[in-house]
């Protein structure tokens, strides 16, 4: 048979108030921080709206501002390698507009940071990608590995396009498949 003494209730009610209590003071005292490491990113200050001459400028849509990254599909690249030739792309893409478009880093980062990976066929269609994106002047970025692993030392893997308008960014990569 179970039973409770009145100690152990004692004991339970004060263990549960406290936990209560606790996280009611420390939900007051974190109340708008941002939690789980969310990233926020802010290149102007913000208006609170008393200040007459802060005008802000129309913004583009949502999501109007992409990178996209395109993957070589016969190089038969696992998952992790393909991950980390990605991410090679994304971080050149964002040095070089860092270094040279830095307002369409800032509306790509406001927008979210949309990242799009589709798949390239090939070493030859890659370089025609990153041709086509570096002639109408979008930042780009074409990647070859150091053939530490699987791939052969200076192997042409990846193609990052952006952040750029989506628009100009599709007439380059909008035909390919999503990977």
């Amino acid at each position: 048979m179970f039973s409770i003494s009145v100690g152990d209730v004692k004991s339970h009610v004060i263990t549960l108030a406290a936990g209560f209590s606790v996280g009611f003071v420390l939900a007051k005292l974190l109340n708008g921080v941002p939690m789980f490491f969310k990233l926020t990113y802010r290149s102007k200050p913000v208006s609170t709206g008393n200040d007459k001459t802060n005008l802000q400028v129309a913004k583009a849509p949502p999501g109007d501002y992409k990178l996209v990254i395109g993957a070589r599909q016969d190089l038969q690249m696992g998952k992790g390698k393909v991950a980390a030739q990605c991410c090679h792309a994304a971080v050149a893409c964002f040095e070089d507009a860092q270094e040279s478009q830095e307002s369409v880093l800032e509306e790509w980062m406001e927008q979210g940071q949309r990242k799009i990976v589709v798949k390239v066929e090939s070493e030859e269609q890659l370089c025609q990608l990153y041709n086509h994106a570096k002639s109408i002047g979008l930042i780009c970025s074409l990647i070859e590995d150091a053939g530490r692993t699987q791939i052969a030392a200076g192997s042409k893997t990846v193609v990052g396009v952006g952040p750029g308008p989506a628009s100009e960014i599709d007439k380059v990569m909008g035909h390919l498949k999503l990977y």
